[in-house]
């Protein structure tokens, strides 16, 4: 049985009998993985929110604005992976039953964390979003003022 992240599920695992000390250790592997993994997207979207938040402060281009909705949809949609991807993990291990707690255990604080994520990112999102909408964009042309010769 092949999950997403390339070997046999955590219910396999724990239902096999035999040598289950390899078992764990690839599970244990997996965990590891995804604690980075979800360290790395905490690190990536806190960097991509401080660059939001300076680029804000200043006055910025309808140019720069909108490259900023590019890297923030980017890291939102890379969480949200993210997140799909681990809670495949928990749900598989919620199957495991009593002998699969401790990888449970293991992965269900990576939930709220990503979470967090993902709403921070799309708050800010949205504050460009906004930020946007109220800058002075010259993707609009204005029409050419009309001039009327007086007396003449």
């Amino acid at each position: 049985m092949k999950t997403l992240f390339g070997a046999e599920s955590f219910l396999s695992y724990f239902k096999r009998k035999g040598d289950r000390g390899n078992d764990l250790g690839k599970v244990t592997d997996q965990i590891q993985a995804s604690i980075q993994e979800v360290e790395k997207a905490e690190h990536e979207a806190k960097s991509a929110l401080a660059s939001s938040t300076s680029v804000l402060e200043s006055s910025p281009s309808a140019a720069s604005l909108q490259d900023l909705v590019q890297v923030l949809e980017t890291e939102k949609a890379s969480t949200q992976e993210l997140l799909q991807k681990v809670s495949m993990q928990t749900s598989q291990a919620r199957k495991g039953g009593v002998s699969s707690k401790p990888v449970l255990n293991s992965l269900l604080p990576l939930l709220p964390r990503l979470r967090s994520v993902q709403a921070s990112l799309s708050t800010e999102l949205q504050k460009v979003r906004v930020a946007m909408s109220k800058s002075p964009v010259a993707t609009k042309p204005s029409k050419p003022k009309r001039r009327f010769a007086l007396g003449a």
